[in-house]
């Protein structure tokens, strides 16, 4: 007697239909979280090469579906960035958190927590590459919009405020050996 071949389960009705917010199939959306899961597994497990490349492909992929502005696609190129930053590659990702800033400024302000946040480690790169003038104006940019955003007494506002006082003390250690 010949066997049937195996029938397989329906997908339950979700599956493979497009969403409804940007016509991708399951799976090809480019908000998917897998890439996002996949890039911060490596990059924990310090494959920085591989996050790399996962973070890029899902920028461009970002960037073309959703555009250079959308909120999904400067949160990918600020991944981007610190791989490049953990990597040493700082005059790589400078450029890639200098455009997350611009945009995050002119769209949502100069005091919203994602500018804050783009200008902040934007001087964390600029701070490693020993230029400690300009990481400090622009913590001290960041300590403000803090205060006047979420106050002085939370957590990131403190931490900020310890980040500045780091680079002063660059700054005044740089000033002595010279």
């Amino acid at each position: 007697m010949a066997s049937k071949p195996l029938a397989h389960p329906k997908p339950p009705a979700a599956y493979g239909q497009p969403s409804a917010t940007t016509g991708f199939r399951s799976g090809r959306d480019p908000r998917d979280v897998r890439g996002k899961r996949a890039g911060r597994q490596l990059y924990d497990q310090r494959h920085y090469e591989a996050a790399e490349s996962i973070w890029r492909l899902n920028l461009s992929i970002r960037k073309s579906i959703l555009g250079a502005e959308h909120p999904d696609t400067l949160e990918s190129a600020m991944k981007v960035a610190a791989v490049l930053q953990i990597q040493g590659k700082l005059s790589e990702a400078e450029p890639f958190y200098r455009c997350a800033l611009a945009v995050r400024e002119r769209t949502l302000g100069p005091e919203h927590l994602d500018t804050l946040e783009s200008m902040s480690f934007l001087s964390g790169v600029i701070a490693m590459k020993g230029d400690w003038a300009e990481a400090e104006r622009i913590e001290e940019r960041v300590v403000q919009g803090l205060l006047a955003t979420i106050g002085p007494d939370h957590p990131h506002t403190i931490v900020t405020k310890e980040w500045l006082a780091v680079i002063r003390r660059k700054l005044a250690e740089g000033e002595q050996g010279q």
